[in-house]
């Protein structure tokens, strides 16, 4: 069976609750129907991006990942800034940017590229930035961004997730395939 999977660092449930309220506020303020947002309970950073993949990659995958995972500790991410791709006068996606302990992150999600490219898995080779999507916008608006109320958010981040994505009219669904457990 094919699946459509990603790795990720998937947002806790009191992270869900913070974000919650801010995307509230942002939705108050920037109503557009050319603009979604991310539900909260779908609010990760991806580490990698896989496409589509049998079950048989998942299981290659799901191999490395568990090995190349064991050296790294739980670690604390901050989010903290609002921040958009490409710019922030007319941003395409908005996000929180992990702009705290990120490199950390990013070791981790380096070493996932390299396991992946030695599966024979294509990565994105763009420079990573560690984020989290709250919305994605179809046309070149501006948005209102004042005073809206963003403190940072602790994230402890104990596992990295293999995320199946359902793409629905309603919206991408994400369904956990596994937890990798960090340590």
């Amino acid at each position: 069976m094919i699946k459509r999977v990603f790795l990720s660092i998937n947002a806790t449930a009191e992270a869900q609750k913070s974000i919650a309220k801010m995307l509230l506020e942002l939705k108050e303020k920037n109503f557009s129907r050319f603009i979604s947002f991310v539900k909260p309970e779908n609010l990760h950073c991806t580490l990698h991006f896989l496409g589509n993949r049998t079950d048989e990659e998942i299981i290659s995958i799901s191999q490395m990942v568990s090995s190349r995972l064991a050296i790294y500790k739980p670690f604390e991410l901050t989010l903290g800034n609002l921040s958009g791709f490409p710019n922030m006068k007319f941003p395409k996606v908005l996000y929180l940017d992990g702009n705290g302990n990120s490199e950390y992150a990013a070791m981790i999600q380096t070493n996932l590229m390299e396991g992946l490219e030695y599966l024979d898995i294509k990565t994105d080779r763009r420079p990573w930035v560690c984020h989290f999507t709250l919305a994605r916008i179809k046309e070149k608006i501006a948005l209102d961004l004042k005073n809206v109320h963003l403190e940072p958010i602790m994230l402890q981040i104990k596992e990295v997730f293999l995320m199946e994505s359902s793409l629905r009219e309603s919206g991408p669904e994400y369904f956990v395939i596994e937890k990798f457990p960090l340590g």
